[in-house]
């Protein structure tokens, strides 16, 4: 990283909109600055990624696992999976990132089977990291798709969002055909997956609010064991923990992209004990909250 005392430090990455009209996908650019090592910051999103390395290699490291890119290199990010980049100091790099949601793709017009093609994605999120760097035949397709969306940040949305959802289609057939449909999938019958996608839609929507496992039970129309079963076969967590990773990806957001203060910020995503609020914090980031913030300003 850069000297502290660096009065010229820049931050780490351009901000952009986190969405695009509304829509269920956005498309970010990020440039990253030759006097640091971290090209992207440790972040987690419910939305799934599409990462397109323009310029440079990168090491992108995704909970514990690296993956080395370079130029031309595309990735897919499951929803949920921390991921932070890092490069040389001294190297340059830029990259565009294609942030969308089950909606973009899985619209409520398509017959229940279609689940199939997706749920692997929620289940078993691990087993669907994808690396597109031409070693494939496959993987070109889907580079010059990923292309094709990027080409459209900026325009009008409603003169490109079909084009987008069309490629995106594209792009999951195959992903499917390819690795998806290959990821062994024990995932809860059509019915409770419908359950458990209420109930994270509820988390979602309640995440700051006092919830507890008795209450999402109760949603869900099962014993407190099984749903807790049922949600870590879903989402590789149990409910605690989503909700507390929930929570650090609303305060990585304030704490950069305002200047709330700590406490504030632990308030507004649901925790009422800094001290607890620093400790999650530092668990999940490997850093306190006031270290991490000093990165953007």
């Amino acid at each position: 990283m850069a000297d502290k005392n660096d009065s010229s430090k820049k931050s780490l990455v351009e901000k952009v909109p986190h969405s695009t009209y509304a829509r269920p996908f956005s498309i970010h650019y990020t440039r990253s600055w030759p006097a640091l090592s971290l090209a992207l910051y440790m972040h987690c999103h419910p939305e799934m990624e599409l990462f397109y390395l323009d310029d440079g290699e990168l090491d992108m490291c995704i909970e514990d696992r690296v993956y080395h890119i370079k130029s031309g290199d595309a990735m897919f990010i499951p929803p949920g999976l921390l991921h932070h980049a890092e490069k040389k100091i001294g190297d340059e790099s830029s990259f565009h990132a294609v942030v969308f949601s089950r909606d973009m793709i899985l619209m409520d017009e398509l017959p229940p089977y279609c689940e199939r093609y997706f749920t692997p994605v929620f289940v078993r999120p691990y087993e669907c990291i994808m690396v597109f760097d031409g070693s494939e035949k496959w993987h070109e397709p889907v580079r010059a798709l990923i292309r094709d969306i990027i080409s459209y940040q900026g325009k009008n949305v409603r003169e490109c969002e079909l084009s987008i959802r069309g490629a995106l289609l594209m792009i999951w057939q195959s992903m499917y055909n390819n690795i998806i449909k290959s990821v062994q999938n024990d995932s809860p019958s059509p019915k409770a997956y419908n359950i458990m996608i209420e109930c994270i839609d509820y988390i979602k929507e309640h995440y700051n609010e006092n919830i507890t496992l008795t209450d999402l039970s109760h949603r869900a129309g099962m014993s407190e064991g099984h749903f807790c079963r049922v949600f870590k076969d879903m989402t590789g967590f149990s409910p605690f923990n989503y909700i507390n990773r929930l929570r650090i990806s609303k305060s990585l957001e304030l704490l950069t992209d305002t200047d709330k203060k700590v406490s504030e910020i632990a308030s507004i995503c649901g925790y009422n004990n800094i001290s607890y609020f620093n400790r999650t914090f530092g668990k999940t980031m490997h850093e306190s909250p006031s270290g991490y913030r000093k990165h953007f300003f």
